[in-house]
C-alpha cells in the first residue's frame, strides 16, 4: 500500500474485500463523487458545500499487523463521515472494527453512516453500531455503565442481483447525501410528501363537499400539493438531467478507450424513447459522436472490440478479416471480425493454449505446446494434428497455410484444411544442432526463413509447394537476422557485437539469388536488428528495427536516412500515395503515428487518428486499411477503421455557398449598454444569415452566441475553431448550423431550438431538401441526410441489437 498525501475527505468507506462488499463500495464511491445537488436545495445546505469532492476507499487488503497503517489512520482522522458497507462478513473483520473505533476517537457517532448491503441488520451490523455504552446515575447517586440500543442512520442497497443492487443504490445515495449535506431526506427525494399527498387526496375525495370548511381547507391543500408536485417534478428532472450528463461523460470515456458500442449503449440508456420531449443535449451529442453519423474525414476511430474474460497476450486476424482470435488466460476466443461477437471459446483440457494461427479462410490451429489441433470454424469440429512438440506457428500472409518449426529442426507446412503439405527435416543441414527460426516471410513461390543459433545466421529459402530447400545463405551474426525476398533479390541483415566497447555493427546486403551475385552491402553502427523487418517500395528499401527506421537506396545500397524513435515501434506498413509516391508509416507504443521517406519524417497522429489509443500498445497489426491493437493490460483488443459514414453518397457536382462576413468587434459590440463584452479579447465575429444571432470567437478558445436584438448571451462553449465560414438557419433542422475550420480541417456544429450544440460534424457547406451537402478535408463532396433525434435513437437501437456490455465494463465505468 503506497503512502497517501494528507487530503481532506468527505467520507471514508469501510468494507470487506469480498465480491458483493467490493461491488457496493466501488459503485457507491463513484455515485457519491458524481452526485450533483439540485440548484433548488443549495440554499438549504448547512455547510455550504455544493458537491462531494473526495471519498477515501482503500482498494487493497489491509496488511497483517497489529495496528492500522499510517495512511489509513490519517485518512480516518481527515474524513468527515465514515460509511460502513455492512454484510454478515463485515463484523468478522477486526480491521473494519478497528476503523470504526479509530473514527469514533475524533468524530461524533452520528457521523457514521451505515449501508446495509446484504442479509438483515442483526446479522450484518456490528455490535459497536447497534449499542452504545452510556452512564446512568441511580437513585443513590451511583454511576453505572449500561448498554443503550441505538439505531444508526442506514441506507439499504440489498437486491437479488447486482442490477437490483445498483437500482437500490440510487435511493441509498440520496439518503447518504442528505445526511452529509445536512439536509432532510425530503429535500432530495420528497418521498414522504408524496405519500402525504396521496393520503390527503384520498381523504378529500371521500369527504367530498359535505362540509364547506373542509372544502375550503381541501382547496388550499390542493394548491399546496400542486406546488409541491411541481417542486418534486423539477427536482426529479434535475436529477435525471444530471444523471444523463454524467452518462454522456461516461460515453465519451468509453469511446476514447476504444469501446464504441459500449459508448452508444451507455448514453442510449439515458435517452427516452419519447424523443419529442426534453432531452439532455450532452447525451444527444455523445450519441451523435459515437454513432459517427456525419463522419467524412478518413481518420481512424474505434470500430469494434474483441472481448475476453481476462488479460490478452496475443491477437490474430484472418487474412480475409472475417474472423479474429484473442489468446487470453488458457483459452482462445474466436470472434466475428466485423461485429466483435464471440463465436466460440476454445480450450485444451490438458493444458494452457500458448499459440494460435488462422489456417485458411475457415480454420484455426492452436496448441498448448504438446498437442496441436485444427479447428473448423464452420463445423466446430476439432482434429488433432501430427506436429512436432514445441513448434511455433507462422501463418502466411494470404492465410492459406501455416509453417511450423520446433526444437527438433523439422519444418512443416500445414494446408488450409489442416492437411500436411510438406515435412522437411533440417537436421542434416544443421548437423543436428538446434537452430531458432526467427521469422517467416512468404512470396508467391518461396518461403524465406532466417535461422540463428546465437552466433551464426542461416537464411534458407524453401519451395512453397513441397518444402524443398532451394537457397542457403550463412554468415556469422551476434544478433537475430532478418531477411526479405523481392522477386529474385534477397535482402538480409546480420550483426556483430564488440564485447569490449559494447558497440553493435550491422550489415545490410542485397543479393541476386538467380545470378548468385552479391549486389551491394551497407555497414551501419548502432543497430540492434532484433524484431527487424524489411519493407520495399518503388524508390526505397526500409528496414525497421525495434526503435529505428533505416532508409536505403535499393539499387545502389546507399544510406539515405536514419530515423530514431523514442519509444518502441509496434507496427509498420507501406502506404502508396498516387500523387506523392510511397511512404512508410509506423506506430509507436504510445499511439503516435509517423510517416517517412528518403526526405523527411513527420508525425501524423493528429491526421491519422480521430480517436487515438489512450494506453500503451503492446501488440498491433495493420491489415487491409484496418489497425488492430492490444492496449496495456486490458482484456480486449480494438479495431480502428477509417470508414466514413455509411449514409454518405459521393457527389461530382460543385457547390457554392455565400461565405459569412468577418466583422470587426467594435462594429458588433459597440453598444455597451446591450453587450457586456471586452472587444480586446474577441478574435472573430459574424452575424447569422438572418441577422438574428451573433457568433464570436474569443482569445480564451471559447465561442459565444448572442441574441442580436437583446444582447443576451444564449450559449457559450469551448472550441478550437479558427474562423467561421457559414452561420445559417437550416430548414432541415429547424435551427442553426455553424461551419468553420480548425487546424485539423472543416468542422460544423448543429444547434437545437435552444441554440445548444447537439452534434459536431464535418464541414456542412449547403442543404438540398433534407440532405446536407458536406465536404471532407480533400474538398470531396458528399450528400448526407439529416438525422434528427428520433431517427438517431432508432439507428442506435438497430446498431446495438440485443447487445449488453461485459461485466468488466459495467464495473469499471459504472454502466448499468
Amino acid at each position: 500500500m503506497s503512502d497517501l498525501k494528507v487530503f481532506h475527505y468527505d467520507a471514508f468507506i469501510s468494507y470487506r474485500h469480498s465480491d458483493i462488499d467490493s461491488f457496493v463500495a466501488q459503485n457507491l464511491h463513484r455515485k457519491l463523487e458524481n452526485f450533483k445537488l439540485p440548484k433548488s436545495v443549495l440554499p438549504k445546505v448547512q455547510n455550504g458545500k455544493k458537491k462531494i469532492e473526495r471519498i477515501f476507499r482503500d482498494v487493497d487488503e489491509l496488511p497483517l499487523s497489529e495496528d492500522l497503517s499510517d495512511p489509513i489512520s490519517k485518512a480516518l482522522l481527515n474524513s468527515d463521515y465514515l460509511i460502513t458497507i455492512c454484510t454478515p462478513r463485515y463484523p468478522q473483520s477486526r480491521w473494519c472494527m478497528k476503523e470504526i473505533e479509530v473514527f469514533l476517537q475524533t468524530h461524533p457517532r452520528d457521523h457514521i453512516l451505515v449501508v446495509l448491503a446484504e442479509d438483515e441488520p442483526d446479522n450484518s451490523f456490528p455490535e459497536i453500531l447497534k449499542y452504545e455504552d452510556v452512564k446512568v446515575t441511580d437513585e443513590n447517586g451511583q454511576v453505572h455503565i449500561t448498554r443503550k440500543e441505538i439505531e444508526p442512520l442506514a441506507a439499504d442497497t440489498r437486491g437479488s442481483s447486482k442490477k437490483e443492487i445498483l437500482k437500490a443504490m440510487d435511493i441509498a445515495v440520496i439518503k447518504l447525501c442528505a445526511a452529509m449535506f445536512g439536509l432532510n431526506y425530503d429535500d432530495l427525494k420528497q418521498r414522504h410528501r408524496e405519500q402525504k399527498i396521496r393520503r390527503l387526496t384520498a381523504l378529500f375525495g371521500s369527504i367530498g363537499a359535505a362540509v364547506l370548511a373542509f372544502a375550503i381547507f381541501a382547496t388550499v391543500m390542493l394548491i399546496k400539493i400542486s406546488r409541491q408536485n411541481v417542486t418534486i417534478s423539477n427536482q426529479y428532472n434535475e436529477l435525471q438531467d444530471s444523471f444523463a450528463a454524467t452518462m454522456a461523460g461516461v460515453s465519451d470515456n468509453l469511446y476514447e478507450d476504444g469501446r464504441r458500442k459500449d459508448a452508444v449503449y451507455a448514453v442510449r440508456s439515458v435517452l427516452s424513447d419519447d424523443a419529442e420531449g426534453d432531452y439532455n443535449v450532452k447525451a444527444v451529442k455523445a450519441l451523435y459522436d459515437a454513432m459517427e453519423v456525419y463522419k467524412l474525414s478518413p481518420l481512424y476511430t474505434p470500430y469494434c472490440t474483441y472481448d475476453a474474460d481476462t488479460w490478452l497476450y496475443y491477437f490474430g486476424v484472418s487474412a480475409d478479416q472475417k474472423y479474429a482470435f484473442a489468446n487470453a488466460g488458457s483459452d482462445v476466443y474466436l470472434c466475428d471480425c466485423d461485429s466483435g461477437e464471440v463465436l466460440d471459446i476454445l480450450s485444451d483440457a490438458d493444458g494452457i493454449v500458448v499459440s494460435s494461427a488462422f489456417c485458411g479462410s475457415d480454420g484455426l490451429i492452436y496448441t498448448d505446446g504438446d498437442e496441436y489441433y485444427y479447428y473448423s470454424i464452420d463445423t466446430k469440429d476439432k482434429t488433432k494434428l501430427d506436429i512436432p512438440e514445441y513448434s511455433n506457428l507462422y501463418p502466411s500472409e494470404d492465410g492459406n497455410c501455416v509453417i511450423t518449426y520446433g526444437t527438433d529442426n523439422i519444418l512443416c507446412g500445414i494446408g488450409s484444411t489442416g492437411e500436411m503439405i510438406f515435412e522437411t527435416d533440417l537436421n542434416e543441414y544443421f548437423d543436428g544442432e538446434s537452430k531458432y527460426l526467427e521469422d517467416v516471410t512468404f512470396t508467391k513461390d518461396s518461403i524465406v526463413c532466417p535461422f540463428w543459433d546465437g552466433s551464426q545466421a542461416d537464411i534458407l529459402i524453401f519451395d512453397a509447394l513441397d518444402g524443398t530447400l532451394n537457397i542457403c545463405y550463412s554468415e556469422e551474426s551476434a544478433a537475430e537476422p532478418s531477411a526479405k525476398l523481392d522477386g529474385n533479390i534477397l535482402y538480409t541483415i546480420v550483426s556483430a557485437h564488440d564485447e569490449d566497447s559494447g558497440d553493435w555493427t550491422s550489415e545490410i546486403a542485397a543479393s541476386d539469388i538467380l545470378e548468385k551475385e552479391d549486389l551491394w552491402s551497407l555497414k551501419l553502427d548502432g543497430i540492434e536488428p532484433e524484431s527487424g523487418e524489411f519493407f520495399i517500395a518503388d524508390d526505397y528499401l526500409f528496414f525497421q528495427s525495434a526503435d529505428e527506421i533505416i532508409v536505403i537506396d535499393p539499387i545502389e545500397g546507399d544510406l539515405i536516412k536514419r530515423y530514431t524513435c523514442t519509444r518502441p515501434i509496434m507496427e509498420a506498413w507501406i502506404s502508396e500515395d498516387p500523387d506523392y509516391g510511397s511512404y512508410l508509416f509506423f506506430l509507436l507504443s504510445d499511439g503516435s503515428v509517423y510517416k517517412c521517406d528518403g526526405y523527411f519524417q513527420t508525425e501524423e497522429t493528429e491526421f491519422f487518428f480521430g480517436i487515438a489509443p489512450t494506453e500503451t500498445i503492446t501488440q498491433a497489426e495493420f491489415i487491409g486499411d484496418n489497425l488492430y491493437c492490444i492496449l496495456g493490460s486490458e482484456n480486449y483488443a480494438i479495431r480502428y477503421s477509417k470508414d466514413i459514414s455509411l449514409l454518405a453518397t459521393p457527389l461530382d457536382d460543385d457547390v457554392y455557398w455565400e461565405q459569412t462576413e468577418d466583422l470587426y468587434p467594435p462594429d458588433v459590440f459597440d453598444d455597451t449598454d446591450k453587450f457586456d463584452v471586452n472587444v480586446n479579447q474577441v478574435d472573430f465575429t459574424c452575424y447569422s444569415d438572418d441577422q438574428e444571432y451573433i457568433f464570436a470567437l474569443f482569445s480564451d478558445h471559447t465561442a459565444r452566441l448572442y441574441d442580436a436584438e437583446t444582447g443576451t448571451c444564449v450559449n457559450s462553449f469551448e472550441t478550437d475553431l479558427e474562423r467561421v465560414d457559414l452561420f445559417n438557419f437550416s430548414d432541415a433542422t429547424g435551427s442553426y448550423i455553424i461551419s468553420g475550420y480548425n487546424v485539423a480541417g472543416g468542422i460544423s456544429f448543429i444547434l437545437d431550438g435552444e441554440m445548444q450544440v447537439i452534434c459536431e460534424a464535418d464541414f456542412i457547406a449547403a442543404e438540398e431538401g433534407d440532405d446536407f451537402i458536406m465536404m471532407d478535408n480533400d474538398a470531396a463532396l458528399y450528400k448526407v441526410p439529416y438525422i434528427d433525434v428520433p431517427s438517431l435513437l432508432e439507428m442506435a437501437d438497430e446498431y446495438l441489437g440485443g447487445y449488453k456490455p461485459p461485466k468488466s465494463v459495467k464495473d469499471k465505468y459504472g454502466v448499468s
